[in-house]
């Protein structure tokens, strides 16, 4: 009886760490946009409010439009494929780059371009690093670069269970 435990928790084992390694390798080996933004025309405040894992998030820009932003599936996992979306409404939206990183423990910058669906988002397929913990805090940053407001960043706090 002890024997099959232990024989399935490490399968377990085995089986998280392919997939975290080969993550990890697609992540790292893709093409890295040549759009590296820097210094933001607009840098909009982080909204404590909002949490990813129930919706979307919606930011106002005073009258000039909207953004929402969202991350599917919900609940956000960390070892399972994501997908990030962004929608403007009001702003002409000329690209978009998705900056994934730890908020509390160093995993990397993990850079997406984000490209048009054909239906007025655009999006990018991806996935978190695999992380040691339960639960772990992420920071997305978007850059968006838009016709009549500049350059505009948009920051983003969410949790990713492990499983």
């Amino acid at each position: 009886m002890r024997m099959k435990v232990d024989l399935k928790f490490i399968s377990l084992l085995v089986l998280l760490s392919l997939l975290g390694f080969g993550g990890g390798y697609y992540l790292k080996n893709r093409p890295v946009p040549e759009y590296q933004p820097e210094n933001p025309d607009l840098e909009i405040p982080l909204d404590a409010r909002c949490d990813l894992n129930k919706g979307d998030c919606e930011t106002s820009l005073s009258g000039a439009g909207k953004i929402i932003f969202s991350i599917l599936p919900r609940p956000i996992l960390g070892v399972s494929p994501l997908q990030f979306s962004v929608r403007l409404e009001g702003l002409t939206l000329r690209r978009a780059v998705l900056e994934l990183s730890g908020v509390d423990m160093n995993m990397g910058m993990t850079r997406l371009a984000m490209q048009p669906d054909g239906t007025g988002r655009y999006v990018a397929d991806g996935s978190l690093s695999v992380c040691v913990r339960d639960r772990m805090q992420w920071r997305a940053e978007l850059w968006l670069d838009t016709q009549s407001q500049g350059l505009i960043k948009v920051p983003y706090i969410f949790t990713a269970a492990k499983y």
